[in-house]
């Protein structure tokens, strides 16, 4: 198998063949799909969210809300840091908004979207995105956020990846998180890996912070 059929490969095996076709992904159907894949990484503690009656219309209108961030990467450049973390928290606060104008009919099955499951999916679809080379997301790089989760939580705490950010007050789960201690955390790990000095962005520590962890088990 030549390289292009391997990573052609590799990636409709993680992304689905809609990415796989259109690298970087461009287009509202493939980046959509990479919103799918970071879902996945969040949905299993959204609890109740299989059940709700109109789960599909959440999926799809926060799927396509996504690429509409992208897309304004695109029509209006991000001016700095500021900016980049105005807009996240802005989608963020209205992904939260839009879940509850949408309860679930039972009203003993609840569906809590939180500042966490908000956080954990706008920041691995562009995490995803920028692996894929979204020219409009590496542009912002260097602002993008470090998907905070339990594994992020572990290795920030571990001195030898030079960093040392203590998680939130009590142990917070990461999908319980509220806005203030998610944006207290981030600016934490973005001061300290900043403060350490080898890495050039926060997700370039996050990518050392994953093989870090791979090494030890």
């Amino acid at each position: 198998m030549d390289e292009h059929a391997r990573i052609a490969n590799l990636i409709a095996f993680y992304f689905g063949p809609n990415v796989a076709q259109e690298v970087p992904p461009k287009s509202k159907k493939a980046i959509e799909a990479v919103s799918h894949r970071a879902y996945r990484d969040l949905c299993r503690t959204l609890t109740h969210i299989g059940t709700h009656p109109k789960k599909n219309k959440l999926l799809d209108e926060t799927h396509s809300s996504l690429y509409g961030v992208i897309t304004q990467l695109e029509t209006d450049p991000v001016r700095d840091q500021q900016d980049f973390d105005d807009r996240h928290e802005r989608w963020c606060l209205d992904r939260i908004s839009f879940f509850k104008e949408h309860p679930h009919g039972d009203k003993n099955k609840k569906v809590d979207f939180t500042y966490g499951h908000a956080q954990k999916w706008i920041n691995m679809t562009l995490k995803y995105l920028a692996v894929l080379q979204h020219p409009a997301v590496l542009e912002v790089y260097s602002y993008l956020h470090v998907p905070v989760d339990s594994i992020v939580y572990e290795e920030a705490e571990d001195p030898t990846l030079g960093i040392a950010v203590p998680r939130p007050p009590g142990g917070k789960k990461w999908s319980k998180l509220s806005g203030e201690q998610y944006r207290t955390y981030q600016e934490q790990l973005r001061g300290a890996i900043a403060d350490q000095g080898e890495c050039v962005a926060p997700l370039d520590w996050e990518a050392k912070a994953w093989v870090n962890r791979a090494s030890r088990q």
